[in-house]
């Protein structure tokens, strides 16, 4: 149940831990965790309670800032369907993304065993219905909650390469490009059909660019929209911490966001455990990002789920002497359950900060 109890123990947690900054869920799974016109609220919620606007006051008592946390496109993950009969899974079924063999998210049996890695039914990003919608609720947050220090969208991307193929956008890929992009996957543009390795090339980033811009397409109007009613909310987005893979797999072009400055910082999920798979995907950043571009648009996600007090002090030390100063925990939910010791953290991180020259 989300209730006054529930906020007041999250934010006096972060307070007590010197924690600035707290990204709060306020859409999960095509719900709201807000007062809306548009989207129901979550049935967890305390009756009469506005959690957004409770937790917004006591940032500003607690002098923490509150960002409110999107799950974008990803639209529902349980085993049965929604109980609402408003929710998009009743509302719009051709919004929801295909995959290359044509099945749709919304074809998904919920009660089958599904694959570990399934993450829940996905949206179309390709889609534009899609997008319009999405930017319909962040323009009513915005109007609704303009003491928002922020608005932090999860899942901004597509769940796999092997997606993409939902009904518009497939005509609408063939109607700008004359082809087929499923013709990729056939292996129709090949070397033994005349094709040359360039060529080939050229056909896939015509794909890759597509999906990738038509989420650029949302960060880019909603920032407009954001500039034009000059409101002071910050735009961020969780991203996949390897930059190349993230636009070539998951069409999340987060490079392209911060050097079109369309964003205002972002957050890699930089979750893994091992020191040297971490301090690859922040040497891929600084690799692949413009030398201009201010490291303070980086704030360096570091995982709290699945390593001890020591690790995590690594994680930052590698973070900062790479020149990425900010960093985010992820999550609450574990530093309430593993009993994470921020206090050990802080004394190990300053026995040990010499490294950084300090």
């Amino acid at each position: 149940m989300y209730s006054k109890t529930s906020i007041d123990s999250f934010m006096i947690e972060s307070f007590n831990n010197n924690i600035k900054n707290v990204y709060v869920q306020i859409r999960s799974r095509g719900d709201a965790l807000y007062k809306s016109d548009i989207v129901k609220m979550n049935s967890n919620v305390q009756s009469n309670f506005d959690p957004l606007s409770y937790t917004i006051l006591l940032g500003k008592l607690l002098d923490i800032k509150v960002h409110a946390w999107i799950n974008t496109y990803l639209i529902w993950s349980a085993n049965s369907a929604p109980n609402d009969n408003n929710h998009l899974y009743y509302s719009n079924p051709d919004w929801f993304e295909s995959d290359y063999f044509g099945k749709s998210d919304i074809e998904i049996k919920l009660e089958n065993i599904q694959t570990p890695s399934w993450e829940g039914l996905f949206l179309s990003p390709n889609n534009s219905n899609v997008n319009t919608y999405l930017l319909r609720l962040v323009k009513e947050i915005f109007k609704n909650y303009p003491k928002l220090n922020g608005i932090h969208f999860d899942y901004i991307r597509f769940q796999d390469d092997f997606y993409g193929f939902n009904n518009y956008g497939l005509n609408d890929f063939q109607n700008k490009y004359n082809f087929n992009p499923k013709d990729i996957f056939r292996d129709i543009f090949s070397s033994r059909y005349g094709w040359t390795n360039s060529e080939i090339d050229s056909i896939k980033n015509i794909r890759i660019n597509y999906n990738c811009d038509n989420i650029t397409s949302l960060i880019r109007s909603i920032d407009s929209y954001r500039d034009s009613i000059g409101l002071d909310i910050l735009i961020s987005a969780a991203v996949k911490s390897d930059i190349v893979e993230a636009k070539n797999r998951w069409f999340q072009d987060w490079g392209k966001w911060i050097e079109e400055d369309i964003i205002d910082f972002v957050l890699p999920m930089n979750y893994s455990s091992n020191n040297d798979i971490f301090i690859h995907r922040i040497n891929m950043i600084s690799e692949n990002l413009d030398s201009s571009f201010s490291k303070d648009k980086i704030i360096m996600g570091i995982s709290i789920y699945n390593q001890d007090e020591y690790s995590i002090v690594e994680k930052i030390l590698l973070s900062t002497i790479s020149g990425y100063n900010q960093i985010c925990f992820f999550s609450y939910n574990s530093l309430k359950e593993r009993n994470i010791n921020f206090k050990l953290i802080k004394n190990n991180y300053n026995k040990r900060k010499y490294l950084l020259g300090e």
